[in-house]
């Protein structure tokens, strides 16, 4: 299970890369931008999901999630719309150092709301991965727009807190998270609009249209899977496998813009990489080797199980066998015992007053 969480999980992140390059690509209004972005987000949403379970089905599964969804409707629509400010007001670099607290912000959610607590090695990974992304984005820092750091620390919590919702509501309900998404497109949406996003302005035949349309099914699709990994694995390692895009986004910055990555955002993708690899191959050694021993303990249960009621069909067998062997011999004898009677039987009055 663990296995097939990490490869949703990891799935999710290489359609998910190129997402900050699709944000700095199109020169239009962030709120525009944001408007646009989260209607091409949630409509493949809702086609699949209505694909999948009908029409009913869609809010018989809103029904199942009730407050949850919502909540968390509310949360992915202010997470992504203020990862989309964040990136156009102080770029890649203060936005993903921010983002890469995601983890350690879902480690102690965990803790508090499922009582779950990661592993040594989550908690070790955790601080590589920090460090990892300290040396990528460290020599791009900068304190100026302070609003902005602002945007992207909130992208950072709203994403944890997304992912413990979609492992809560697993746990809890048995339910998929996936419709509270159909909610959170038009959630962000109307907050476009009340703020100052003008739809109408957009040139829907322009490239920078076609990015942000790319981006909206890029992102539906990504976090689709996402939240398909959280029932598998725990929500702080689904952080951490996220942090891959601190690492991929700059290589796609450099495909398109011809932005060559620097010395250090080299060394952290090395650090980082190896630090996931080295955290997941251990994760899944110690989950099949507590596997392996729950097994073996599990089959000697079995084994003594199925002995004992070997052992008793044996002995009830034998009851039946000396039961029925004594209720021959009473038969027998109890017919031997009536012919023996019926042969001392006188059978004339003169024999009986003989007897007499």
């Amino acid at each position: 299970e663990r296995g097939k969480g990490l490869a949703i999980a990891v799935t999710a992140v290489l359609i998910l890369s190129p997402d900050t390059l699709l944000i700095r690509l199109p020169d239009m209004d962030p709120w525009d931008l944001n408007f646009y972005r989260f209607l091409f987000f949630f409509m493949p949403i809702t086609v699949f999901i209505i694909y999948r379970s009908g029409f009913i089905g869609l809010f018989r599964e809103m029904k199942v999630l009730g407050w949850l969804g919502l909540v968390a409707a509310t949360i992915y629509a202010l997470g992504g719309t203020c990862f989309t400010l964040a990136t156009i007001t102080v770029g890649s670099a203060n936005t993903l150092v921010c983002v890469a607290a995601a983890p350690m912000f879902a480690a102690i959610i965990s803790i508090v709301v499922l009582k779950e607590y990661p592993r040594r090695i989550t908690w070790i990974a955790i601080f590589v991965a920090l460090c990892a992304v300290g040396v990528v984005v460290g020599s791009g820092l900068s304190t100026e727009n302070w609003y902005g750091n602002l945007y992207a620390l909130c992208a950072s919590l709203t994403q944890a807190l997304y992912i413990v919702i979609a492992r809560f509501a697993n746990k809890t309900k048995n339910a998929d998270i996936l419709p509270s998404l159909v909610i959170a497109g038009p959630m962000a949406m109307i907050l476009s609009l009340c703020v100052g996003a003008e739809p109408g302005r957009v040139d829907a035949s322009s490239a920078d249209f076609g990015y942000v349309v790319l981006q909206g099914f890029l992102s539906s699709l990504s976090f689709s899977l996402l939240t398909i990994a959280a029932a598998y694995i725990s929500a702080p390692e689904t952080s951490l496998t996220f942090l891959l895009e601190t690492v991929l986004g700059p290589i796609w910055v450099f495909l398109v813009l011809d932005e060559e990555p620097t010395i250090y955002t080299l060394i952290g993708g090395i650090i980082l990489i190896l630090n996931l690899a080295i955290h997941n191959t251990w994760a899944l050694y110690l989950d099949r080797k507590a596997a392996s021993a729950e097994g073996n303990g599990t089959g000697s249960v079995e084994d003594k199980n199925n002995s004992d009621s070997t052992q008793r069909q044996d002995q009830d067998e034998q009851r039946d066998t000396i039961s029925e062997a004594s209720s021959e011999e009473i038969k027998s004898g109890l017919e031997e015992a009536t012919n023996n009677n019926n042969s001392t039987m006188p059978e004339s009055p003169c024999e009986i007053i003989q007897v007499v």
